[in-house]
């Protein structure tokens, strides 16, 4: 336990400088609307993987295996957070629930595009987006909370994986330490 207390502290700070100077870079570079909340997402999708890391390759024997899985599921976790698949099957609704992903997809969603954000079209557009509210609607996310509670989803699930890690490390210490 003390390991993995001092791992987890010095792994945040990694995560939160990581996720501070790539997103001070990527906000200004992007125009992002909230550079906070763009940042709150990095460092949770960070301690998400580690934590998702550390629990494959205590469930594991072969690092190279556990990569690849782990590589497989943050692709398909990716694609069915929100931004790519709005119609899912109720089975992978189900598991979207419990993803950090989905929180984090949706976090960032809301806070680029308020209901009170305005858009120019062209006439010659086929297609005319002239709101915020119509993206959101667009991507099934108008009715999915406020940034904070999918924050606040997002550090929920966080602290959870990391506990559920804990508990496969712990678990795979205990078995080595009987060979």
């Amino acid at each position: 336990a003390p390991f993995f207390i001092v791992y987890s502290c010095i792994e945040l700070v990694q995560e939160a400088c990581t996720a501070a100077v790539a997103g001070i870079i990527i906000v200004q570079r992007l125009a992002f609307q909230a550079q906070c909340v763009y940042i709150a997402v990095m460092v949770g999708c960070l301690f998400n993987g580690e934590s998702l890391g550390i629990a494959l390759n205590s469930a594991m024997v072969h690092a190279g295996a556990s990569l690849n899985i782990i590589n497989g599921l943050c692709a398909v976790i990716q694609i069915i957070s929100g931004f790519m698949a709005n119609d899912l099957p109720p089975l992978l609704v189900a598991m979207n629930k419990i993803s950090p992903q989905m929180y984090a997809c949706r976090a960032l969603a809301l806070s680029q595009f308020p209901p009170e954000l305005k858009f120019k079209c062209d006439a010659s557009s086929p297609i005319c987006i002239q709101s915020g509210s119509e993206v959101l609607r667009m991507l099934a996310m108008d009715g999915d909370g406020s940034v904070r509670s999918n924050l606040i989803g997002l550090l929920v699930l966080s602290l959870f994986y990391r506990f559920m890690s804990f508990l496969a490390l712990h678990y795979r210490a205990r078995k080595v330490g009987r060979m």
